[in-house]
């Protein structure tokens, strides 16, 4: 309940976040030839997908980050668009896109170390939805090792607790729990 009252508060931000981000395009935009020679463009395009992910709005976040997927000239926005359109057919359960898009990220782009993590947190989950806690507890392991995040390498660690008690390995799970 309070995950969903606190996504329904924030709804006016997100709908807001969409809206500058959509008048920033429209007023600053400098498409010559087919190309954006404003490079901020793609921040606000990332803005709204984002904003729209987090509305649910999983279908339009998609359009979007394949929109700026296509428009995009530099490399590390074009892999964070993947990833994000990644993240919303996980949520939309698009099984097949998803491995497509896991598959493309591996193969086809140079990530950063946050979009390494990010693309080691989407493989985990997929791992435990399919119940390969093996393929899940390397993904965990990859996540925490490249997360700064305190807050998200302690409840990961719990995640490699709780996998290594599905899989009887008591001992792993009671040093990944202290």
């Amino acid at each position: 309940h309070a995950d969903l009252k606190s996504a329904q508060s924030a709804q006016p931000f997100f709908d807001q976040a969409i809206q500058k981000g959509t008048l920033a395009i429209k007023q600053h935009s400098m498409e010559i030839d087919g190309e954006e020679k404003n490079k901020l463009i793609a921040d606000a395009y990332l803005t709204i997908g984002q904003a729209k992910f987090y509305k649910q709005d999983y279908a339009s976040a998609i359009n979007t980050f394949n929109y700026l997927l296509l428009k995009a000239n530099n490399k590390e926005v074009a892999a964070e668009a993947v990833l994000w359109a990644a993240k919303c057919h996980q949520q939309l359960k698009n099984e097949q896109a998803l491995v497509q898009h896991i598959y493309d990220l591996e193969e086809n782009h140079i990530l950063t170390k946050a979009q390494r993590s990010t693309l080691f947190a989407i493989k985990a989950e997929n791992e435990i939805n399919h119940q390969n806690y093996n393929g899940a507890k390397a993904s965990v392991e990859g996540f925490v090792g490249l997360t700064k995040n305190r807050h998200h390498k302690v409840r990961a660690y719990y995640i490699l607790g709780q996998l290594c008690l599905l899989l009887d390995e008591n001992n792993g799970a009671r040093n990944y729990f202290s």
